[in-house]
């Protein structure tokens, strides 16, 4: 199944208990893609406060004196490369809802930004 997906710009939704090897086969899966000289970015979503998350994935802009500050967050970090999701369900339904739009259109606005 890996050497199947490896190939495609799919995205690839790996379920398992903790412990069953969900991380590993998403890094054979990352090593024998397009993608692999990008970077391979592991995002555990239990890992921020409800309050955090979506600035940690998407990142922000914030107006400062001197202009925009801005954060990068997991989708820019792992732009033309990996990113693994770990613990999704984890995230508030609102969240994943937001989240799933992204990963469909392969679009996000990061927080306070204007576009996309």
């Amino acid at each position: 199944m890996i050497e199947r997906v490896a190939p495609s710009d799919l995205g690839v939704l790996i379920v398992g208990e903790i412990g069953s090897g969900k991380d590993w086969t998403a890094h054979l899966i990352h090593g024998k893609s397009r993608r692999s000289c990008g970077r391979f970015v592991h995002f555990d979503c239990t890992s921020f406060s409800h309050e955090n998350i979506e600035r940690e994935l998407f990142g922000s802009e914030t107006p400062t004196t001197n202009g925009i500050e801005i954060k990068e967050g997991a989708f820019e970090v792992a732009n033309g490369g990996t990113i693994f999701l770990d613990e999704i369900s984890a995230l508030p339904q609102v969240l994943q809802k937001k989240l799933a739009r992204a990963l469909k259109g392969r679009r996000f606005r990061r927080i306070g930004g204007r576009t996309d």
